[in-house]
C-alpha cells in the first residue's frame, strides 16, 4: 500500500477537525453542535481528541467513560499495563456490588496508538470487561497472543482496529471466559490459531485471519463463533500442514461457527492448506436475513 493511502484516515480527520474549527468561529449553538457532530463523528478516539480542543466541543459531546491509553509512562508493555488493569478490577469488585461503581473506577477503554508494539514472551491477559481500540490494523500493530480469561456475567471485552501478529502461540484465545468480539481485525503470522474459541462466544466482524501455523478460526468444546461483514477473510493458515488444521475449524460435536449473510465458508476460508478450508466435527452454517 503506498504511502498516500496509508495516510487517508489521519488526513480526513484533519480535514474535519479543520472544518468544524471553522464552523467553531461564527459561534452556532451547542444544541447545533451536537447534531453535527452526531452525523461526523467515525470514532471513540476521534471524540475523545475533538473533546479537548476546546469549551464548546467538550460541552456538545457527552463525557467519555474513564479511559486511558498505550504507550503509558509507567508501563513498559502493552502486557504489564492490562496486568495492572486487571488488579485493578479485581479490587474494585472486592469494595463494590454493582459492575456500575467497579466501571467508575477502573478505565473501560483502552486506546492503542499508532506504531508497533513488540511484547516478547509476554501473552496480554485479559480478565476484565474493556474496549481496547487501535488506530487501524493498517497503523497499530501488537506482536503477542492475547487470552480472555474473567467471568461471563461481569461483560465482553471488545477489540477494534489493529493487528496482532507474529505470536509463537494463538492470535487470540477465548479461553472460557467473557464473551468477545473483534471489528476490523487482522490476526497473522501467529504460530497456532488465529482466533480460537474454547467454551465461550466470539463475534468477528470484518476481520482478516491470515498464515496461521494453524487454524484461521477455530472452536472447541461449546464454542460458538459469529462472523460478520464482507472484508473478512480467512485464507492462506494451516502452515504446519497438519490435517486437523482448518481454515474454519468446528473441532467437535459441541462447537459451531455461524456466518451471517452474505457470507458463505465458500466466499471467506480459502487457498488453506492442512485439512483444507473448512471441517471439524462440529457445524459450520450460513444464516441469510429470513432465518
Amino acid at each position: 500500500m503506498d504511502e498516500e493511502s496509508k495516510n487517508q484516515p489521519h488526513n480526513n480527520n484533519n480535514v474535519v477537525m479543520s472544518a468544524l474549527l471553522g464552523l467553531f468561529n461564527h459561534g452556532h449553538s451547542i444544541t447545533w453542535w451536537t447534531r453535527i457532530f452526531a452525523y461526523l463523528i467515525t470514532s471513540e478516539q476521534q471524540q475523545m481528541e475533538l473533546r479537548f480542543l476546546c469549551r464548546v466541543y467538550s460541552k456538545s459531546l457527552k463525557p467519555p467513560p474513564l479511559w486511558t491509553s498505550y504507550p503509558h509512562s509507567k508501563y513498559s508493555s502493552l502486557a504489564d499495563l492490562l496486568e495492572r488493569l486487571n488488579q485493578l478490577h479485581d479490587q474494585a469488585k472486592e469494595e463494590t456490588t454493582t459492575s456500575s461503581s467497579v466501571s467508575a473506577q477502573v478505565p473501560t477503554i483502552l486506546f492503542v496508538k499508532e506504531g508497533e508494539y513488540n511484547e516478547g514472551d509476554s501473552d496480554v491477559d485479559i480478565h476484565l470487561p474493556i474496549t481496547i481500540i487501535g488506530a487501524g490494523r493498517e497503523h497499530t500493530f501488537v506482536d503477542t497472543k492475547v487470552t480472555i480469561y474473567g467471568q461471563k456475567e461481569h461483560g465482553e471485552v471488545v477489540m477494534k482496529e489493529m493487528s496482532v501478529r507474529n505470536s509463537k502461540r494463538h492470535g487470540l484465545n477465548g479461553f472460557g471466559g467473557m464473551n468477545f468480539t473483534l471489528e476490523n481485525m487482522n490476526f497473522t503470522e501467529c504460530g497456532g490459531d488465529g482466533v480460537k474459541v474454547w467454551k465461550t462466544h466470539g463475534k468477528l466482524i470484518n476481520c482478516q485471519v491470515t498464515t496461521s501455523g494453524g487454524s484461521g478460526i477455530s472452536c472447541w468444546n461449546g464454542g460458538l463463533v459469529e462472523v460478520f461483514g464482507r472484508k473478512t477473510r480467512v485464507t492462506e493458515n494451516c502452515t504446519k500442514k497438519k490435517s486437523d488444521h482448518r481454515g474454519l475449524n468446528a473441532n467437535d460435536s459441541t462447537s459451531k461457527i455461524v456466518l451471517h449473510s452474505p457470507l458463505t465458508k465458500e466466499l471467506i476460508s480459502t487457498k488453506n492448506c492442512g485439512g483444507g478450508n473448512w471441517g471439524g466435527k462440529g457445524m459450520i452454517t450460513s444464516l441469510t436475513l429470513t432465518q
